[in-house]
């Protein structure tokens, strides 16, 4: 009996169990897992959080079909075990693993994410609208990427609280934090430009950093020199 509960443990910090994963129904095992992909694409694409963020793919994306229990399971890889093992929707385990495995790979993320909204029978338009931005989240501004990070913090807290992604999405949070920046335009250390002849470095409206030099009269826009 012993033997046999320790073999129903794993290190996921959402499902430390085969009993806790028990309780959770198809829909909500497949929109956390589609969570799990944006927050990790978001999370590999930012330099404080790619290395752990890859390994994380990396460990998810060992050899099999997620047809097996393991013990050092993390969240995504029970989700997946989960959604596979039930037969209720048809995941594509060669495309995920593909995508798990090369996760800096801008063409095989769009293969995945292309088919994620139909594969986890996804049909919220929010999150629809989430995974489009996350596809290429390089051409969004700091600001941008700022809100996304928001919103997906907002999904996770909903549905998985107990994440273990939660944490490093906060600190990417932090990092990407524009919050000073006014609607209206050069924001933060660029205002100081403002004044007669000063030199600035700030965020713009659109949430990019440049370099600004105020003029006369104080009042008129900062001047941007480098972007």
């Amino acid at each position: 009996m012993a033997y046999l509960l320790l073999t129903d443990l794993t290190e996921s910090r959402l499902f430390p169990s085969r009993q806790t994963l028990e309780k959770w129904d198809r829909m909500k095992l497949a929109h956390t897992a589609y969570l799990y992909f944006l927050v990790l694409e978001a999370l590999v694409c930012e330099d404080d959080t790619h290395k752990w963020a890859a390994a994380y793919c990396e460990k998810v994306g060992q050899p099999n079909n997620f047809d097996q229990w393991r013990s050092d399971g993390n969240d995504l890889y029970v989700l997946l075990h989960a959604l596979n093992d039930r037969g209720e929707l048809a995941i594509s385990p060669a495309v995920i693993r593909d995508w798990l495995r090369h996760s800096h790979s801008q063409d095989r993320t769009q293969r995945l994410f292309n088919r994620l909204d139909a594969m986890l029978h996804v049909t919220d338009s929010s999150l629809k609208a989430i995974r489009r931005l996350v596809m290429h989240w390089t051409e969004n501004s700091i600001r941008e990427r700022h809100d996304i990070i928001l919103k997906l913090i907002v999904q996770i807290k909903k549905y998985a609280p107990q994440s273990e992604l939660l944490t490093h999405l906060r600190e990417l949070e932090t990092r990407t934090d524009v919050t000073e920046a006014a609607s209206g335009g050069a924001t933060g250390a660029a205002n100081v430009a403002t004044s007669v002849g000063g030199l600035g470095a700030g965020f713009d409206s659109a949430g990019d950093r440049g370099i600004y030099q105020g003029k006369k009269p104080a009042k008129d826009k900062p001047v941007v020199l480098r972007r």
